[in-house]
């Protein structure tokens, strides 16, 4: 038998499940900001949700929030510490910004935890180019 809280905390998480969708069915339409309202509300909904503020982060970069962008897939980092993905992204805006320290970390970070991720290798031939 549920317990009550247990059927909370499952339709909320249901609840962030279907922002999160319809945030990206948004964005896929080309309304952003639209978008990254209904990731707000997955979010506000499910604090430690940590596919919300990777979608969130994605949506934020696409919208030219970098800032905001490298907060959220920080905040997927501290929920997920093994998110290849969101280190790798992290990575690539710290890149846009010129943070080349930054991004080199989290290529390399990004490929201990996938070495076969091919987009952090060509992050680290850039970095290593703009150093010679």
């Amino acid at each position: 038998m549920n317990s009550p809280e247990n059927s909370t905390a499952q339709l909320g998480a249901e609840l962030a499940s279907s922002y999160i969708k319809k945030g990206f069915s948004k964005a896929l339409n080309g309304d952003l900001s639209s978008a990254i309202e209904e990731l707000n509300k997955a979010v506000e909904l499910e604090p430690h949700n940590d596919e919300a503020y990777f979608g969130r982060a994605f949506l934020r970069k696409r919208a030219g929030d970098y800032q905001g962008a490298i907060a959220d897939y920080t905040k997927t980092i501290e929920l997920s510490p093994a998110n290849a993905k969101a280190y790798n992204n992290r990575g690539n805006t710290y890149f846009f910004l010129g943070e080349y320290n930054k991004a080199k970390a989290d290529a390399l970070k990004t490929l201990e935890l996938s070495p076969d991720m091919n987009n952090a290798q060509i992050l680290l031939r850039k970095i290593e180019k703009l150093s010679s």
